[in-house]
């Protein structure tokens, strides 16, 4: 039964509990992608054995049709599956999985959401799901827009396409239109995969329930998107300004002062914007998929309210820990990088050392005849 009725949120479900969350989303992506590593290194060694093995040193777009030819070639392809199910595993349903416990407020185990994951790529493995694992793989990517593997994650539109397509009228309007439709895809099918991994729901039907889902709340969620985003943009924006003003009094201190600590300062005062604009825009996704399964949850369960638990004093402890000790690995490599600056970055010069007392090697050391060799070198 799909629950419309609309009821007011405690302040406790703001955009603080998914905050709170960070630390352990931290501690998961970083597990699981050590993991996801160590897996993909040991496929991908079996994987060029294996078209070793076939007589050839690579697979290429104008030389692929001997993989069809050999067993080695078929267990390849094969080699190649499980490697896309892996990274679904560890890139999308370990994610969601765990964003579908700790949105019910479920006590939330690597270890045993590992194997389910690893279980539930399957599902991808079918008609419906191989489409959204095309979608997912292919399209999000270029689109902007919903839940991709790391695989693909910066796949484009190569310029020698792009160029063409923008030179011509009509390619470029059905670019735009193609563009329309895959957005308006991507956001009556936002919460498929939700549908797919939390209630084993095959793709097409899910992405039908999520069509139903988005047409029946879509100003709900649109709110509730917008909220998030500009909360969690806010929340951002305010911690940066807070970490910026101990490397900011040390920029003014040592500019006052005439000494080194200016420039200490300025180089915590890089690594800490560099480092804001990494963390936010690298746990953006897992936190906004928390939202997002927490919005699945809201309209599909009359059973359950889900509530985002975050009163407990350790979640806000274990967020000012992961904070500190951010600002603690900044103010040390600054510490480093202030220490072996010259080292680090050597000044450039225009001259190019060719020779020593003339042209080195060469015959004619302190003469006239080594000089000119330099000359010419």
């Amino acid at each position: 039964m799909i629950r419309t009725n609309k009821t007011k949120e405690p302040r406790t479900r703001g955009i603080w509990p998914y905050i709170q969350a960070i630390p352990e989303i931290i501690i998961y992506e970083l597990i699981s992608k050590l993991l996801l590593v160590l897996l993909i290194f040991i496929l991908k060694k079996i994987l060029m054995s294996l078209v070793l093995m076939t007589g050839r040193v690579a697979v290429t777009s104008g030389d692929f049709a001997f993989i069809f030819t050999s067993p080695y070639g078929w267990l390849a392809i094969l080699i190649t599956f499980i490697m896309f199910g892996v990274y679904i595993a560890f890139d999308i349903n370990i994610i969601v999985n765990y964003c579908g416990a700790k949105a019910l407020g479920k006590p939330v185990h690597l270890i045993r959401i590992i194997p389910e994951s690893l279980v539930e790529a399957k599902l991808f493995f079918t008609p419906g799901g191989i489409l959204v694992l095309l979608f997912s793989t292919l399209i999000t990517p270029m689109i902007g827009i919903g839940m991709s593997i790391s695989l693909t994650n910066n796949l484009y539109v190569p310029n020698f396409i792009s160029s063409v397509i923008e030179s011509n009228i009509f390619y470029n309007s059905m670019y735009i239109v193609f563009q329309i439709i895959m957005f308006t895809i991507a956001v009556l099918g936002m919460f498929t995969i939700q549908g797919m991994i939390l209630d084993n729901i095959h793709a097409m039907k899910s992405f039908r329930k999520s069509a139903g889902i988005v047409r029946r709340n879509f100003k709900d969620i649109l709110v509730n998107v917008f909220k998030f985003i500009l909360k969690y943009a806010a929340v951002s924006i305010l911690l940066l300004l807070v970490l910026l003003i101990l490397p900011g009094i040390l920029i003014l201190i040592g500019s006052i002062l005439g000494n080194d600590g200016e420039r200490f300062g300025s180089i915590a005062f890089a690594l800490t914007v560099f480092g804001w604009i990494l963390a936010t825009s690298t746990l953006f996704f897992p936190v906004f998929i928390l939202k997002i399964t927490h919005l699945y949850y809201k309209y599909t369960r009359d059973d359950v309210d889900p509530i985002l638990k975050s009163t407990e004093l350790s979640y806000a402890r274990k967020f000012f820990i992961a904070v500190l000790a951010g600002t603690l690995v900044i103010f040390a490599t600054s510490y480093i990088i202030d220490e072996n600056f010259d080292e680090i970055f050597p000044a450039e010069v225009d001259s190019f050392v060719v020779g020593h007392r003339g042209s080195g090697s060469e015959p004619g050391e302190n003469t006239v005849l080594g000089i000119r060799k330099a000359m010419a070198l």
